[in-house]
């Protein structure tokens, strides 16, 4: 390895690190979200094992949701990132740039040895800087450095990498030892250790493969990548003869080589088969519209066009988005449209390329000869002989041999052998061997491959994909276009080595070039430092996806009103988008629109009927507003969906729990405990292992409470407390059982525990607050639901009717009267807040407004004993009143 080639990685690393380094304080992002941040195979108490078996997104791959993307080494380096500093994104940014840097530095390095091969260029660095540079600064590699998820990309072409530096070392290797054969007996040491280092070689290759294909499943393709170098610039073997790979003894060692790669790649892909089954993964209709379309002329014409599309993005990376999906790339369903003519024009220059680099490949045979020279590279090695085949011993003698000349066309290198000699034989000299060296032709062919054979995997020929487009599956493919890059930079370089004002302009332009990609990566990057930024971002590329995704950013952060309208207008772009609908009731649900959120959770579910969530939320909005009845119903239907298939199976799962832990708990509201019980407990017999418990143990403690059936109950309260110690409710329903057991010295340790953990939330001194009044301490629970009315627990009728009460019975007459008008607002369809309110006017002396109270109790319940005896009371003293009034005057 030459210096200058160090010095020249080492330049291209360090820049390609400096140009992410605005990265390293972003967030989570996008995708983030779900490989991270919801992904329990991070998590310290899930068992390592557990990584083998599940995808990439923490779903067991035997589960029909599965997305079927096996990459363990990369989920493991997301654990070590864990284990180290948890859920910091600083971590996991500063790995992926790193990982970046190193990736450059290799690729760099592959370049200076493919090049520095070629004739054209000798010992010249510019091609080498070129490729290096373009690579580490190219705008398209954004989305697989700054995104975290992105490292799957940037770690299999790490390995990638270094599959095809094992693979070029063995193969030089493997040719070396043949001149190692025809050394004397005392060189057989050496020609043994030259064999061993080929083994190692090619079992390192394998080896990186499969670490490659465990980091993303197309890092299998370096190994079609190493049988095209193999074969066409190492061998230089024509495609009209590559029959004879087949047969020929001259090609012997080559069909070593290319058996280890088969052999790798059989049972690379037989592993994968195995693992994700022979059924492939579903996928929605908005990730893949083209692989939905029921025309073939669409399909067909659409996945034609998206190769081009991609290599528009190599070409000019200006309009760059973090989703591609739904309508972001209209189909192409007619013939006329004009987009084909790009497709046209890609698939024409890679046949034209294609086409004149296989006119340039020309494979010789040896020949071998004692003339002592310099290979044609410019550098003076030691024996190697290329194709597999000893020289012959009926080799021309030394004035016979031949002296072929160099051209770019067809290069050989001659490489001279210093002989061992011994005795009176130390004059005769072993033969030169004649082999060949790279030309731009075969690079071209080796770049290509590079860029081409990545790619294949999602290009929708051998399986459907989840993605219409995704940038970071150009990471490894760039690769070849960098390559190509260099090459026609250094090229033009030399076709014009005597014009300095044609180099200048070639210096200009590539300067300027590495400038623009520059500032488009740094802010390119600025856009992944927060979701809120990345999908502004991508309103104009996906105006569907983007606005959904903000309105979800906004809605978290308290900014309803702009959530809301970014909700509607992603619904204006795409209608159908059930996710959106979702998120756009539970929006409405927060903000009090109750009957506008049902319109968005039916929407929801008519646009993706087996959304448990939206079910779930459904049902309990239309328990808020009375429709009880409906809402058992929609909780019984949400229990019963069938989850084969979905994405997300674990939310579908925790959907499903939570639709019967509510079902019980509108049960139990309604008094059918013995229902409610049966609903708790298919809850607990259908929970997995990622649904905490305490609540649905909780409920069932309060049902078995209501049944006083209170042995039974202190179990489950117990269990709920163990599962959850710190959970509030538990500690307050337990409390109120152990109360009415008459156990008051127990109840009261567990309500002030329950204050302790409450952090001054509110609701534990309400339920102390009524503890307390029950016990008849009316001032110490005036004291309590003053502390929980000023807490940060949000008012309601529950709250403001029993603090009223509380406060009447300590004559705080003004502030019961207060409270008590809450409770009527809060509640006007329920009669005792209007008796109690016109109770409270009547001692206030607000006689005329206590008797218009105690009619509209009547109004809502008109057989009420009590309020109308309250209400005689009052038209008495009313009556009086005026009398007294009357005699005054």
């Amino acid at each position: 390895m030459e210096f200058s080639s160090v010095v020249t990685a080492t330049f291209c690393s360090v820049v390609s690190f400096l140009i992410y380094i605005n990265t390293l304080h972003a967030g989570f992002a996008y995708d983030d979200t779900r490989a991270i941040l919801g992904n329990n195979d991070l998590q310290p108490d899930t068992p390592w094992s557990n990584l083998l078996f599940d995808d990439f997104w923490g779903t067991p791959l035997v589960h029909s949701g599965s997305h079927k993307s096996y990459r363990p080494l990369c989920v493991l380096s997301f654990r070590l990132n864990y284990q180290l500093g948890e859920l910091s994104p600083w971590g996991y940014h500063l790995v992926n740039v790193l990982l970046h840097s190193a990736v450059t530095f290799l690729f760099t390095l592959v370049a200076h040895t493919l090049y520095s091969r070629t004739v054209v260029f000798r010992k010249s660095q510019l091609p080498v800087l070129v490729a290096g540079v373009v690579f580490a600064t190219h705008p398209i590699h954004t989305e697989a450095v700054a995104g975290v998820v992105g490292r799957a990309d940037v770690g299999a072409c790490f390995f990638f990498l270094l599959v095809l530096t094992c693979y070029m070392q063995y193969c030089h290797t493997r040719d070396t030892v043949v001149s190692a054969e025809l050394v004397t007996r005392n060189g057989a040491k050496g020609c043994r250790s030259g064999a061993v280092w080929e083994w190692f070689y090619l079992s390192a290759s394998m080896l990186f493969s499969v670490l490659s294909m465990l980091t993303k499943e197309h890092g299998i393709t370096v190994l079609g990548v190493c049988v095209v170098y193999d074969v066409f610039l190492v061998h230089r073997v024509p495609v009209t003869r590559l029959h004879r790979v087949l047969y020929r003894g001259e090609f012997s060692r080559l069909r070593r080589g290319l058996v280890a790669l088969t052999l790798c790649t059989i049972a690379l892909v037989s592993f994968r088969v195995y693992f994700n089954g022979s059924k492939p993964p579903d996928f929605a209709p908005s990730d893949n519209p083209a692989a939905d379309a029921s025309d073939i002329v669409t399909r067909f014409l659409t996945f034609s066009f998206l190769p081009s599309f991609n290599a528009w993005l190599l070409l000019c990376p200006w309009g760059l988005s973090f989703d591609w999906s739904m309508s972001a790339i209209p189909l192409v369903s007619e013939v006329t449209d004009l987009r084909n003519v790009q497709s046209l024009l890609l698939y024409s220059a890679l046949t034209l390329i294609s086409v004149c680099c296989a006119s340039h490949l020309h494979h010789k045979p040896l020949t071998s000869s004692r003339t002592e020279t310099r290979n044609g590279c410019g550098k003076k090695t030691s024996a190697v002989l290329r194709n597999g085949s000893p020289p012959s011993s009926h080799s021309p003698s030394p004035t016979h041999g031949v002296r072929r000349s160099i051209s770019t066309s067809k290069i050989e290198h001659e490489y001279d052998i210093k002989p061992l000699t011994t005795g009176a034989k130390s004059q005769s000299a072993i033969p030169r061997l004649e082999v060949q060296c790279f030309t731009p032709h075969t690079i071209t062919v080796l770049a290509l491959a590079m860029l081409i054979l990545p790619f294949l995997p999602a290009a929708n020929i051998f399986f459907y994909v989840g993605f219409v487009v995704a940038e970071r599956i150009l990471y490894i493919p760039s690769m070849g276009f960098c390559l190509m890059v260099g090459l026609g930079v250094g090229m033009l370089w030399r076709y014009y080595y005597n014009s300095q004002p044609v180099r200048a302009v070639i210096t200009v332009c590539f300067t300027v070039l590495i400038a623009v990609f520059c500032v488009k990566t740094v802010v390119r990057n600025a856009d992944w430092q927060t979701e809120e930024s990345l999908y502004r971002s991508g309103i104009i590329m996906n105006p569907a996806k983007a606005w959904g995704n903000l309105g979800n950013i906004l809605s978290g952060k308290e900014m309803k009103h702009e959530a809301e309208l970014c909700y509607r207008k992603a619904l204006e772009h795409r209608g159908n988008m059930g996710d959106t609908h979702y998120n756009l009731g539970i929006l409405l649900q927060e903000m009090n629109r109750l009957d506008e959120a049902v319109l968005s959770y039916e929407m929801a579910i008519k646009c993706r009927p087996r959304m448990t969530v939206a079910h779930l939320n459904y049902g309990i909005t239309l328990a808020s507003l009375g429709r009880r009845e409906e809402a058992e119903r929609v909780y019984r239907h949400a229990a019963n969906i069938d989850g084969r298939g979905m994405k997300d199976p674990k939310n579908h799962v925790s959907g499903i729990i939570s639709s019967l832990y509510n079902l019980g708990r509108l049960l139990y509201e309604e008094e059918r405990y013995t229902e409610a019980i049966d609903s708790l407990m298919e809850a607990v017999h259908r929970r997995p292992s990622h649904y905490a418990p305490h609540s649905i143990y909780n409920m069932l403690g309060e049902c078995y409470s209501k049944l006083v059936l209170y042995s039974e109950a202190e179990q489950w309260f117990i269990q709920s407390l163990t599962s959850k110690p710190d959970h509030v409710p538990a500690h307050l329903t337990y409390a109120n059982m152990l109360a009415k057991q008459g156990l008051l010295g127990q109840a009261e340790e567990l309500y002030l525990k329950a204050i302790h953990l409450d952090n001054g939330n509110g609701t534990a001194y309400k339920h102390y607050a009524h503890y307390l009044y029950e016990q008849g301490k009316y001032r110490q629970s005036a004291d309590m639901f003053q502390k929980a009315i000023d807490s940060t627990a949000p008012m309601d009728y529950e709250l403001a009717f029993n603090a009223a009460n509380s406060f009447r019975q300590v004559k705080s007459n003004d502030l019961a009267e207060e409270l008590y008008r809450k409770a009527v607002k809060f509640r006007p369809e329920f009669p005792g807040g209007y008796m109690n309110l016109g109770a409270m006017l009547h001692i206030n002396g607000k006689l005329t407004e206590a008797e218009q109270m105690y009619l509209e109790a009547l109004h809502l319940k008109p057989d009420d004993h009590t309020t109308k005896e309250n209400l005689r009371k009052l038209r008495i003293l009313i009556s009086q009143s005026q009398s007294n009034t009357g005699g005054k005057k």
